[in-house]
């Protein structure tokens, strides 16, 4: 009892420090590793997705990818359709908005209409794995990321192991996720404002420029109707 005490302790100040963490960056980068520090100190994890949902797209685009131990390049990763009531793993989350804990991922994966892999070595999607392949996701922890009501996205921890998972890991991993959907929130719209003064000064810099080519075009015109009237 004293040693569960002692673990759910650690965990919860593990937890405490990820939320102060989270809330003091703008930056999408050190959100996701803070995410992969709390997780790797908590879960025995082989690695984690985060995926972002479109609504009026249908489609679950994965936004960062951390497996054996490094960040995969996510930009040619293909979005994936949200799959049919009932099916897939991440669909079934985002549909629901409810935690999913899977002791047996690949038996899961029978139900998904696509199912899509990463080969670790070549960052190549694959959409079959031979079942003789060790490094394969056999168990994992899907929780949804939400802004109020709306799911914007799932995490998505995963271990080549059976059974790696407990409810209590579920439920720290829900609780982060609270902060990292406000967390990723407030970077985007930092970005977006970021972006909105770079073009309202770029565009600024241009009318300066075309106003500095119209006074100097007029000087020029006005010096050659002073050298007529002379």
């Amino acid at each position: 009892a004293e040693e569960k005490i002692r673990q759910q302790s650690e965990q919860l100040r593990l937890l405490y420090e990820a939320s102060q963490r989270l809330n003091q960056t703008l930056d999408r980068d050190e959100i996701h590793q803070a995410l992969c520090e709390f997780m790797s100190a908590n879960t025995p994890n082989d690695g984690f997705v985060i995926s972002a949902f479109d609504p009026e797209t249908q489609l679950i685009t994965c936004r960062a990818f951390w497996m054996d131990g490094k960040w995969l390049d996510v930009s040619g990763f293909p979005s994936i359709p949200l799959e049919a009531e009932g099916k897939g793993t991440q669909s079934i989350v985002i549909r629901s908005g409810q935690p999913l804990l899977i002791p047996d991922f690949q038996a899961q994966l029978k139900t998904a209409r696509n199912s899509y892999s990463v080969n670790a070595e070549t960052n190549a999607i694959e959409s079959e794995v031979p079942a003789e392949e060790e490094d394969v996701t056999r168990s994992a922890l899907i929780v949804p990321l939400k802004l109020g009501n709306r799911v914007t996205g799932v995490i998505q921890v995963m271990s080549y192991r059976l059974n790696a998972f407990t409810e209590n890991q579920l439920k720290l991993l829900e609780a982060l996720a609270l902060h990292i959907s406000s967390a990723e929130q407030n970077a985007l719209l930092f970005s977006q404002v970021q972006t909105e003064l770079n073009e309202r000064t770029q565009a600024e810099e241009k009318i300066k420029s075309q106003l500095d080519e119209l006074q100097r075009w007029q000087h020029v015109m006005l010096g050659r109707e002073d050298r007529v009237q002379v």
